[in-house]
This record gives C-alpha cells, sequence and structure tokens, in this order.
C-alpha cells in the first residue's frame, strides 16, 4: 500500500512538469533591448510554438524605424533541435541606424497583415513589443574562443532527464555560437546556435526541450565556432570530442 500511495504523489508531482513541457515558450536573441549595428536577431519557438519558424521562413520579415521607414531582414538559416526546439536566424541587409529604435515584424505568406511579437523584459520587469535600439558594433574586439571542458551534467526531474556537456569561456561580448555534434558511430550530425549564460555554453537538452540529445555508449565530437557579423561561422573552429553523458 505504501509503495501504491508512492507511485501516485510521484505522478501527481510530475503532472505539473509534464503540462509545462507540453506547452511552448518564445526566446529572443538579443534578449534585452539593445541591439548592435550588425543587427543579428535569433527567433527560437519551443513545444507547441514551432510552427511559428516555419511561417518566419516564408514570411516577409523586417525592422521598423521609430519614423516607420523599414530594414528588410534575410533569412540566415534556420535549425531543427533534436528535441523540440526550432530557431531561425535574420540579418539586416543594410547595417542600423544608431541610436534609432526598431520593431521587429513580419509579414506571413498569403497575409498583409504585419505581425510582431511581445516579449518580458527581466531588466526593466515590462512586457513589451519585441523592440531594440541600436549600439555601436565593437567589430574590433577579438572574441575569446578558448574553451575549456567544465562537467558533464545529467539531472533526473518529472518529464525526463536533463542532460548538458558544459564549457567554460572567458568572454562578455554578445556572441553566438555555431555548434555541430557529431556522432563518431554512424557520423551523423546536426547543427544548433547557442548562446553562452555567465561564462558557460551548455551543449545538450534540458527537461523539456533542447538543441541536442544524446544516445548512450556513444562518443561525440562538438565543433564550435563563433558566427560573424553576418552569422557566418568564423574558420576558427573549437573541437572537442567525449563519451555520452547519458549512461543508459
Amino acid at each position: 500500500m505504501k509503495s501504491v500511495l508512492t507511485t501516485i504523489t510521484l505522478l501527481f508531482l510530475s503532472l505539473p512538469l509534464f503540462a509545462d513541457c507540453m506547452s511552448g515558450a518564445k526566446y529572443f536573441y538579443p534578449s534585452e533591448n539593445t541591439i548592435t549595428q550588425d543587427g543579428q536577431i535569433l527567433i527560437e519557438m519551443y513545444g507547441n510554438q514551432q510552427h511559428i519558424i516555419s511561417k518566419l521562413i516564408h514570411a516577409e520579415v523586417y525592422l521598423e524605424a521609430s519614423n516607420s521607414n523599414r530594414i528588410e531582414l534575410y533569412l540566415v538559416e534556420s535549425n531543427k533541435g533534436e528535441f523540440r526546439l526550432s530557431q531561425a536566424l535574420f540579418c539586416p541587409n543594410t547595417p542600423l541606424v544608431v541610436g534609432e529604435h526598431y520593431t521587429f515584424k513580419y509579414i506571413p505568406s498569403g497575409s498583409k497583415k504585419p505581425i510582431t511579437f511581445n516579449r518580458y523584459l527581466k531588466n526593466s520587469k515590462t512586457n513589451t513589443a519585441l523592440s531594440w535600439e541600436v549600439i555601436p558594433d565593437n567589430n574590433n574586439e577579438e572574441v575569446n574562443l578558448d574553451f575549456k571542458f567544465q562537467s558533464k551534467e545529467v539531472q533526473y526531474y518529472g518529464c525526463g532527464p536533463s542532460m548538458y556537456l558544459n564549457f567554460t569561456i572567458e568572454n562578455d561580448k554578445m556572441v553566438l555560437y555555431k555548434v555541430k555534434l557529431t556522432n563518431n558511430s554512424n557520423k551523423r550530425s546536426s547543427e544548433y546556435i547557442l548562446r553562452a549564460h555567465e561564462g558557460i555554453l551548455k551543449i545538450g537538452h534540458g527537461m523539456c526541450s533542447g538543441a541536442f540529445n544524446f544516445l548512450p555508449q556513444t562518443t561525440y565530437t562538438a565543433a564550435i565556432s563563433i558566427l560573424d557579423s553576418q552569422g557566418l561561422p568564423s574558420e576558427r573552429v573549437f573541437n572537442y570530442s567525449f563519451d555520452s553523458p547519458r549512461t543508459k
């Protein structure tokens, strides 16, 4: 009887987590209210919101200035993660104007009505339209690509485990990293654009979603490069081979 009650309790404790995993969310880069002149914009959708990426790929996408002038955005690439996550990277056709304020908008194929996204800004604790104020680029600053392996991370939750390979990097500049993960056994690979958080680049997936999945008893190689101002990977590549953090 005690074991039955324990099982029922664990089941109900996991239900809210499962419900959250079945929902969806939107993530944007830059995450706060400023953007550099090169204007890289990463749109990421999780769970049941992933279909929006397909719409963006075929939509008219642009930035609208405060004076209503428009700067068209072109699609650099789109990626589908291995665990309920999709993304699209856009860049402007012309450099953005420093000091100007731009709002992200798109017009779906077959429509004439522009759509924008709303987001929550942690710094100001406000909900606002997806927009940025432009600040100067720092293209002359060299970006550090000296990664150091930190740890393998496996944690078990209600919906399933989270699994990451963690790297430290001393770099406080806003940059995007292109990661290519190759299964060394079958040579299959997948690619995704990641961001570092507080000096840590995490390769893998969380409880509900993520860019990369791991098979047990498998060796992988991660190739990491920095995206330049046009959204293209740099020639410098950091390679790291490792055993899967997943054991079963």
